[in-house]
């Protein structure tokens, strides 16, 4: 398997309850990074936890 960054997919469709907090009607999207990983992957700068997957579904319950 090749390693690749994240591409954005501008074909997706987009939901209709979008809310914009300065009510311009333009569309935001935001990025929540798990930092949890088998290993580092050579195209992220973002901060990684390698092998502490013990603790990767209590912080996931935290965001949601």
């Amino acid at each position: 398997m090749t390693e690749s960054a994240p591409v954005r997919r501008d074909e997706a469709p987009a939901p209709d309850d979008v809310t914009v907090a300065d009510g311009a009607g333009e569309l935001a999207s935001a990025y929540v990074h798990i930092p949890f990983c088998h290993r580092v992957c050579p195209y992220c700068d973002f901060a990684v936890v390698e092998g502490r997957l013990d603790v990767t579904s209590r912080y996931v319950s935290a965001l949601v």
